[in-house]
């Protein structure tokens, strides 16, 4: 969820979260945190962290329950941010999108699969059981090429991932 979707539309976001559905995070205000083209930082660390913290505790206020999931909009990642996420009090994200027609992070992503894993510290590779864990989108392969199909794994229990 955008959180200023809680400031547009009203009782919106805990009509959602009385139904049973967990909210997690989609940014404040939509904006891309990194460069599409050149993965460089559009913000910095402190402003990200700020901007990312406020649109969680909007979030939590008004769904009365904690926000541990993340997604960067428009799946724009870099591995700088891992650190905020988990800093500010995330416990997983799903922006990983392993595909053949592009790579929407700043890192290399050989050897991620569909799979859910935790990731490693300053990096997105398999790592630590007890740091982060991402959730990457499935995808599809179709005559060698890898096809994203959705975003993030909903049919994988994140209990199991999460302690």
């Amino acid at each position: 969820m955008v959180a200023d979707v809680v400031d547009h539309y009203p009782g919106l976001v805990e009509s959602i979260a009385e139904r049973g559905h967990e909210i997690g995070c989609h940014g404040l205000h939509h904006a891309c945190k990194i460069d599409p083209k050149t993965k460089e930082p559009l913000m910095s660390v402190k402003e990200f962290e700020e901007r990312t913290l406020e649109a969680k505790e909007m979030l939590e206020r008004v769904c009365k329950d904690k926000v541990i999931g993340y997604r960067a909009p428009n799946a724009l990642v870099s591995v700088w941010m891992l650190d905020s996420l988990e800093k500010i009090g995330f416990k997983y994200d799903s922006f990983i999108s392993v595909n053949s027609l592009y790579n929407k992070t700043d890192s290399s992503l050989e050897g991620v699969s569909s799979y859910p894993y935790h990731l490693k510290k300053n990096g997105l590779e398999i790592g630590e059981e007890n740091f982060f864990v991402e959730f990457p989108w499935s995808y599809w392969n179709v005559f060698g090429f890898e096809i994203p199909t959705s975003g993030g794994d909903s049919e994988m229990k994140i209990g199991k991932y999460l302690k």
